[in-house]
């Protein structure tokens, strides 16, 4: 679709107006009011003033945003949340204020901290205390995940048994709350959370590709709970410089999914 007028700023840069974003979607419902919404909540880039119409001053945005609009479209059939839809469009490569994605990120991850934590919680015996109750209510919630079916449960990467399947969960929740018990437990299961990942698959070449992942499960495991684990995520993501933030993106990947929110995963090079 070409550009109404071929508007350009003064630097030659091709810009595009409202008219031109409202008809490059097929939304009957979709107005100019709705831009200027999601443009404050920076899911938009910024308009510039570019020109006068008449009385009125003619606002236009970068001719990228007819990419970012339909990115935004795309991403709110599964989400409507605006700090998931911004992380989302950033990691896509979109422009998006690298403030409000730290903000948005911190904010994510801390909300997924607090659910996790509240349903430990409600399940921690009350009579009992100390890291043994702890790491029974873990199991609990572990045992309700490991048995979950359906597009809300986590994914299979193949065969296991159930009660491998929950002592994995469980170690995988540990290890991602930041629960002191979790390492103690390495050595047994994690084989068992390498396998429920789909991590395993690295250990066995396929495709003609030879295997790239070695040494013992517990060690990589180890380190993730150092840095990978939600505690140490969100102190990252609020201490990391924007320059750092920005080169992480080049990291990770997103990754198609069919739940009700975006998953983004990290892609190892090889």
């Amino acid at each position: 679709m070409g550009l109404q007028g071929n508007i350009e700023s003064s630097g030659g840069t091709p810009r595009v107006t409202t008219a031109d974003l409202l008809a490059s979607t097929k939304g009957p419902t979709l107005t100019g009011r709705t831009l200027e919404f999601w443009r404050h909540q920076g899911l938009l880039p910024k308009a510039d003033r570019t020109g006068q119409n008449g009385k009125h001053p003619e606002w236009t945005y970068p001719a990228g945003a007819m990419d970012q609009l339909a990115a935004l479209l795309r991403l709110r059939v599964k989400t409507k949340d605006p700090d998931q839809l911004r992380v989302g469009l950033w990691f896509e490569g979109y422009s998006v204020d690298i403030a409000r994605v730290r903000t948005s990120i911190v904010d994510l991850l801390s909300h997924n901290l607090a659910r996790v934590t509240k349903e430990v919680d409600k399940r921690r015996d009350p009579a009992a205390s100390g890291d043994d109750a702890n790491w029974t209510a873990l199991e609990q919630v572990g045992r309700i995940l490991a048995g979950k079916h359906g597009p809300h449960a986590p994914p299979r990467y193949g065969r296991q048994r159930r009660a491998e399947r929950e002592r994995a969960m469980t170690l995988l929740l540990g290890l991602a709350l930041g629960n002191v018990s979790a390492t103690a437990r390495l050595e047994h299961d994690a084989d068992q959370v390498e396998r429920m990942i789909g991590l395993d698959r690295g250990r066995h070449s396929r495709g003609g590709l030879p295997a790239w992942l070695d040494g013992p499960p517990a060690e990589g495991l180890e380190i993730f709970a150092h840095v990978g684990g939600l505690p140490a995520l969100i102190d990252t993501m609020r201490s990391v410089t924007d320059d750092e933030l920005v080169a992480s993106r080049g990291l990770i990947s997103p990754a198609p999914s069919r739940r009700n929110h975006s998953v983004y995963q990290y892609r190892r090079r090889v």
